[in-house]
């Protein structure tokens, strides 16, 4: 079974978009200048310098958004 062989990983970000400007709500610290939109080379659509936190399970991302 190729179930066995394979792994998962999650991350998530929480950015706000408004009247133009991108603002990390997951890192108070960086300033909304730093976020830029783009493509990446496989077209999608990329925040860089977006704060991404792993998780394992629903606990640790409810705690992510507190």
């Amino acid at each position: 079974d190729s179930s066995e062989n394979s792994s998962t990983s999650v991350r998530v970000s929480y950015v706000e978009i408004y009247n133009e400007d991108l603002r990390d709500l997951l890192n108070n610290r960086q300033s909304s200048t730093s976020l830029t939109i783009r493509d990446d080379k496989k077209g999608n659509v990329v925040v860089e310098g977006l704060k991404e936190v792993a998780v394992r399970n629903l606990d640790q991302l409810m705690e992510v958004f507190r």
